[in-house]
């Protein structure tokens, strides 16, 4: 509700996505934002329901049969699609796909008036997948360097133990031996300690 001096009544609103990805997805299906928060505990003080579209092109979809203009997107993005897995660069890929498709009268007027923004539209959305895999990437190699880290502090942790037991010296003075660092000697003390 908006107010000024009173209250604004709105339409209420409907999220619709248009998926056209390669994995098997339902026709339809209802996605709520909060199923990707990463706290699931606590009240939720927003929540978005979108319907999820599945108007990938292959199968026969009844929202492709009944748009003509959603199956001649669904067309052209699977055309760019076959396009890349046969080893086209994404560019050559989406001009091509363009120049069959307006040969073929699929998106043809809309295609030749706002071809510049297509190309850039398109070629955004392949670079939002790219770095969502470079962020998925980028993620695992720090999921790895961080089991490394651990892994060295276990074992440094055991090492100090050991020597303070075999040789029966104090914490520090086993840390002088391992030549353990004067500013990890903290973090050290506190895992032997634990």
């Amino acid at each position: 509700m908006l107010y000024q001096n009173k209250r604004i009544l709105l339409p209420r609103p409907e999220f619709h996505v248009f998926y056209t990805g390669s994995e098997d997805a339902p026709e339809t299906e209802e996605m709520k934002l909060s199923e990707g928060y990463m706290q699931e505990e606590g009240d939720i003080r927003l929540e978005l329901e979108v319907i999820v579209h599945n108007i990938a092109y292959g199968s026969e979809k009844r929202l492709l049969q009944k748009s003509r203009s959603l199956h001649d997107y669904s067309f052209f993005m699977n055309r760019i699609q076959g396009n890349i897995a046969g080893g086209m660069e994404r560019g050559q890929a989406i001009r091509e796909a363009m120049r069959y498709c307006m040969e073929h009268d699929v998106m043809k007027e809309f295609l030749q008036t706002h071809e510049r923004e297509v190309v850039d539209m398109v070629d955004f959305e392949w670079n939002q997948k790219d770095l969502e895999e470079a962020i998925r990437e980028d993620g695992i190699e720090q999921g790895m360097a961080r089991g490394r880290d651990e892994g060295r502090a276990e074992g440094l942790t055991s090492s100090i133990r050991h020597v303070m037991s075999n040789l029966g010296v104090p914490m520090e003075k086993a840390m002088d031996v391992l030549q353990i660092p004067l500013t990890e000697r903290a973090k050290y003390a506190q895992l032997v300690e634990g």
